[in-house]
């Protein structure tokens, strides 16, 4: 199973998910391991730290790849809060969406289970089905802020495509200047060990929070 949530657009300053430490705060709220056990039963599911690139990327071999993305954000609600009150949301729970448009089946259960895993870590979460002709209207008109988007990437043995779709574009973090040069390095390596070293940067900077979670 891989299926992730997406945080689209964090350069929109509006966003609440503009700050990193809102974005932190949100991957600490989720217990993974529940969600496995409870919806996919623990079958086929396997943890990964990075929502993309996926865990079926070349650059697997890479040690720093999988030192980026191999373990995912430990469940720690009150870290999460601890991140929010930070960021000057502790008065006042931070209004987010989860939103989805149904890749996969078990995403309105993954939804009502993240919802109250997040509103107890201190956000005020609601979840939105929308079509796919919205999610694209969204994603050409910058609608994408202050929304967790559920979306599933599937395997690739390759994550070049991808991250510039999740990277750059209509969807990515246009404000960070060190995720774009990772992207140029990668799409102009020469070769697989340029290229690999280039993807585990990119890895690298969305797990810690500076692209997206």
């Amino acid at each position: 199973n891989m299926i992730g949530l997406y945080i689209f657009q964090s350069d929109i300053k509006e966003s609440v998910f503009h700050d990193e430490r809102v974005r932190k705060a949100a991957a600490h709220a989720i217990d993974y391991n529940l969600i496995a056990e409870t919806i996919w039963k623990g079958a086929g599911v396997a943890p990964w730290g990075c929502t993309w690139p996926p865990s079926t990327e070349i650059s697997r071999d890479n040690p720093a790849y999988m030192k980026a993305c191999g373990t995912p954000y430990a469940f720690d609600p009150a870290l999460s809060r601890k991140l929010l009150a930070e960021a000057g949301h502790g008065a006042v729970k931070p209004a987010i969406k989860l939103v989805y448009w149904g890749n996969y089946p078990e995403e309105s259960a993954f939804a009502e289970a993240i919802q109250p895993m997040l509103n107890a870590a201190g956000f005020n979460a609601t979840i939105e089905k929308i079509e796919r002709v919205e999610w694209g209207r969204r994603g050409k008109n910058k609608g994408m802020a202050n929304s967790l988007m559920f979306f599933g990437p599937g395997g690739r043995i390759t994550s070049l495509a991808g991250s510039y779709f999740a990277y750059a574009g209509d969807m990515g973090p246009a404000h960070d200047d060190d995720v774009k040069a990772a992207l140029a390095r990668a799409s102009g390596a020469t070769t697989l060990d340029e290229y690999k070293a280039a993807v585990a940067e990119i890895g690298r900077l969305g797990q810690i929070g500076r692209a997206h979670v």
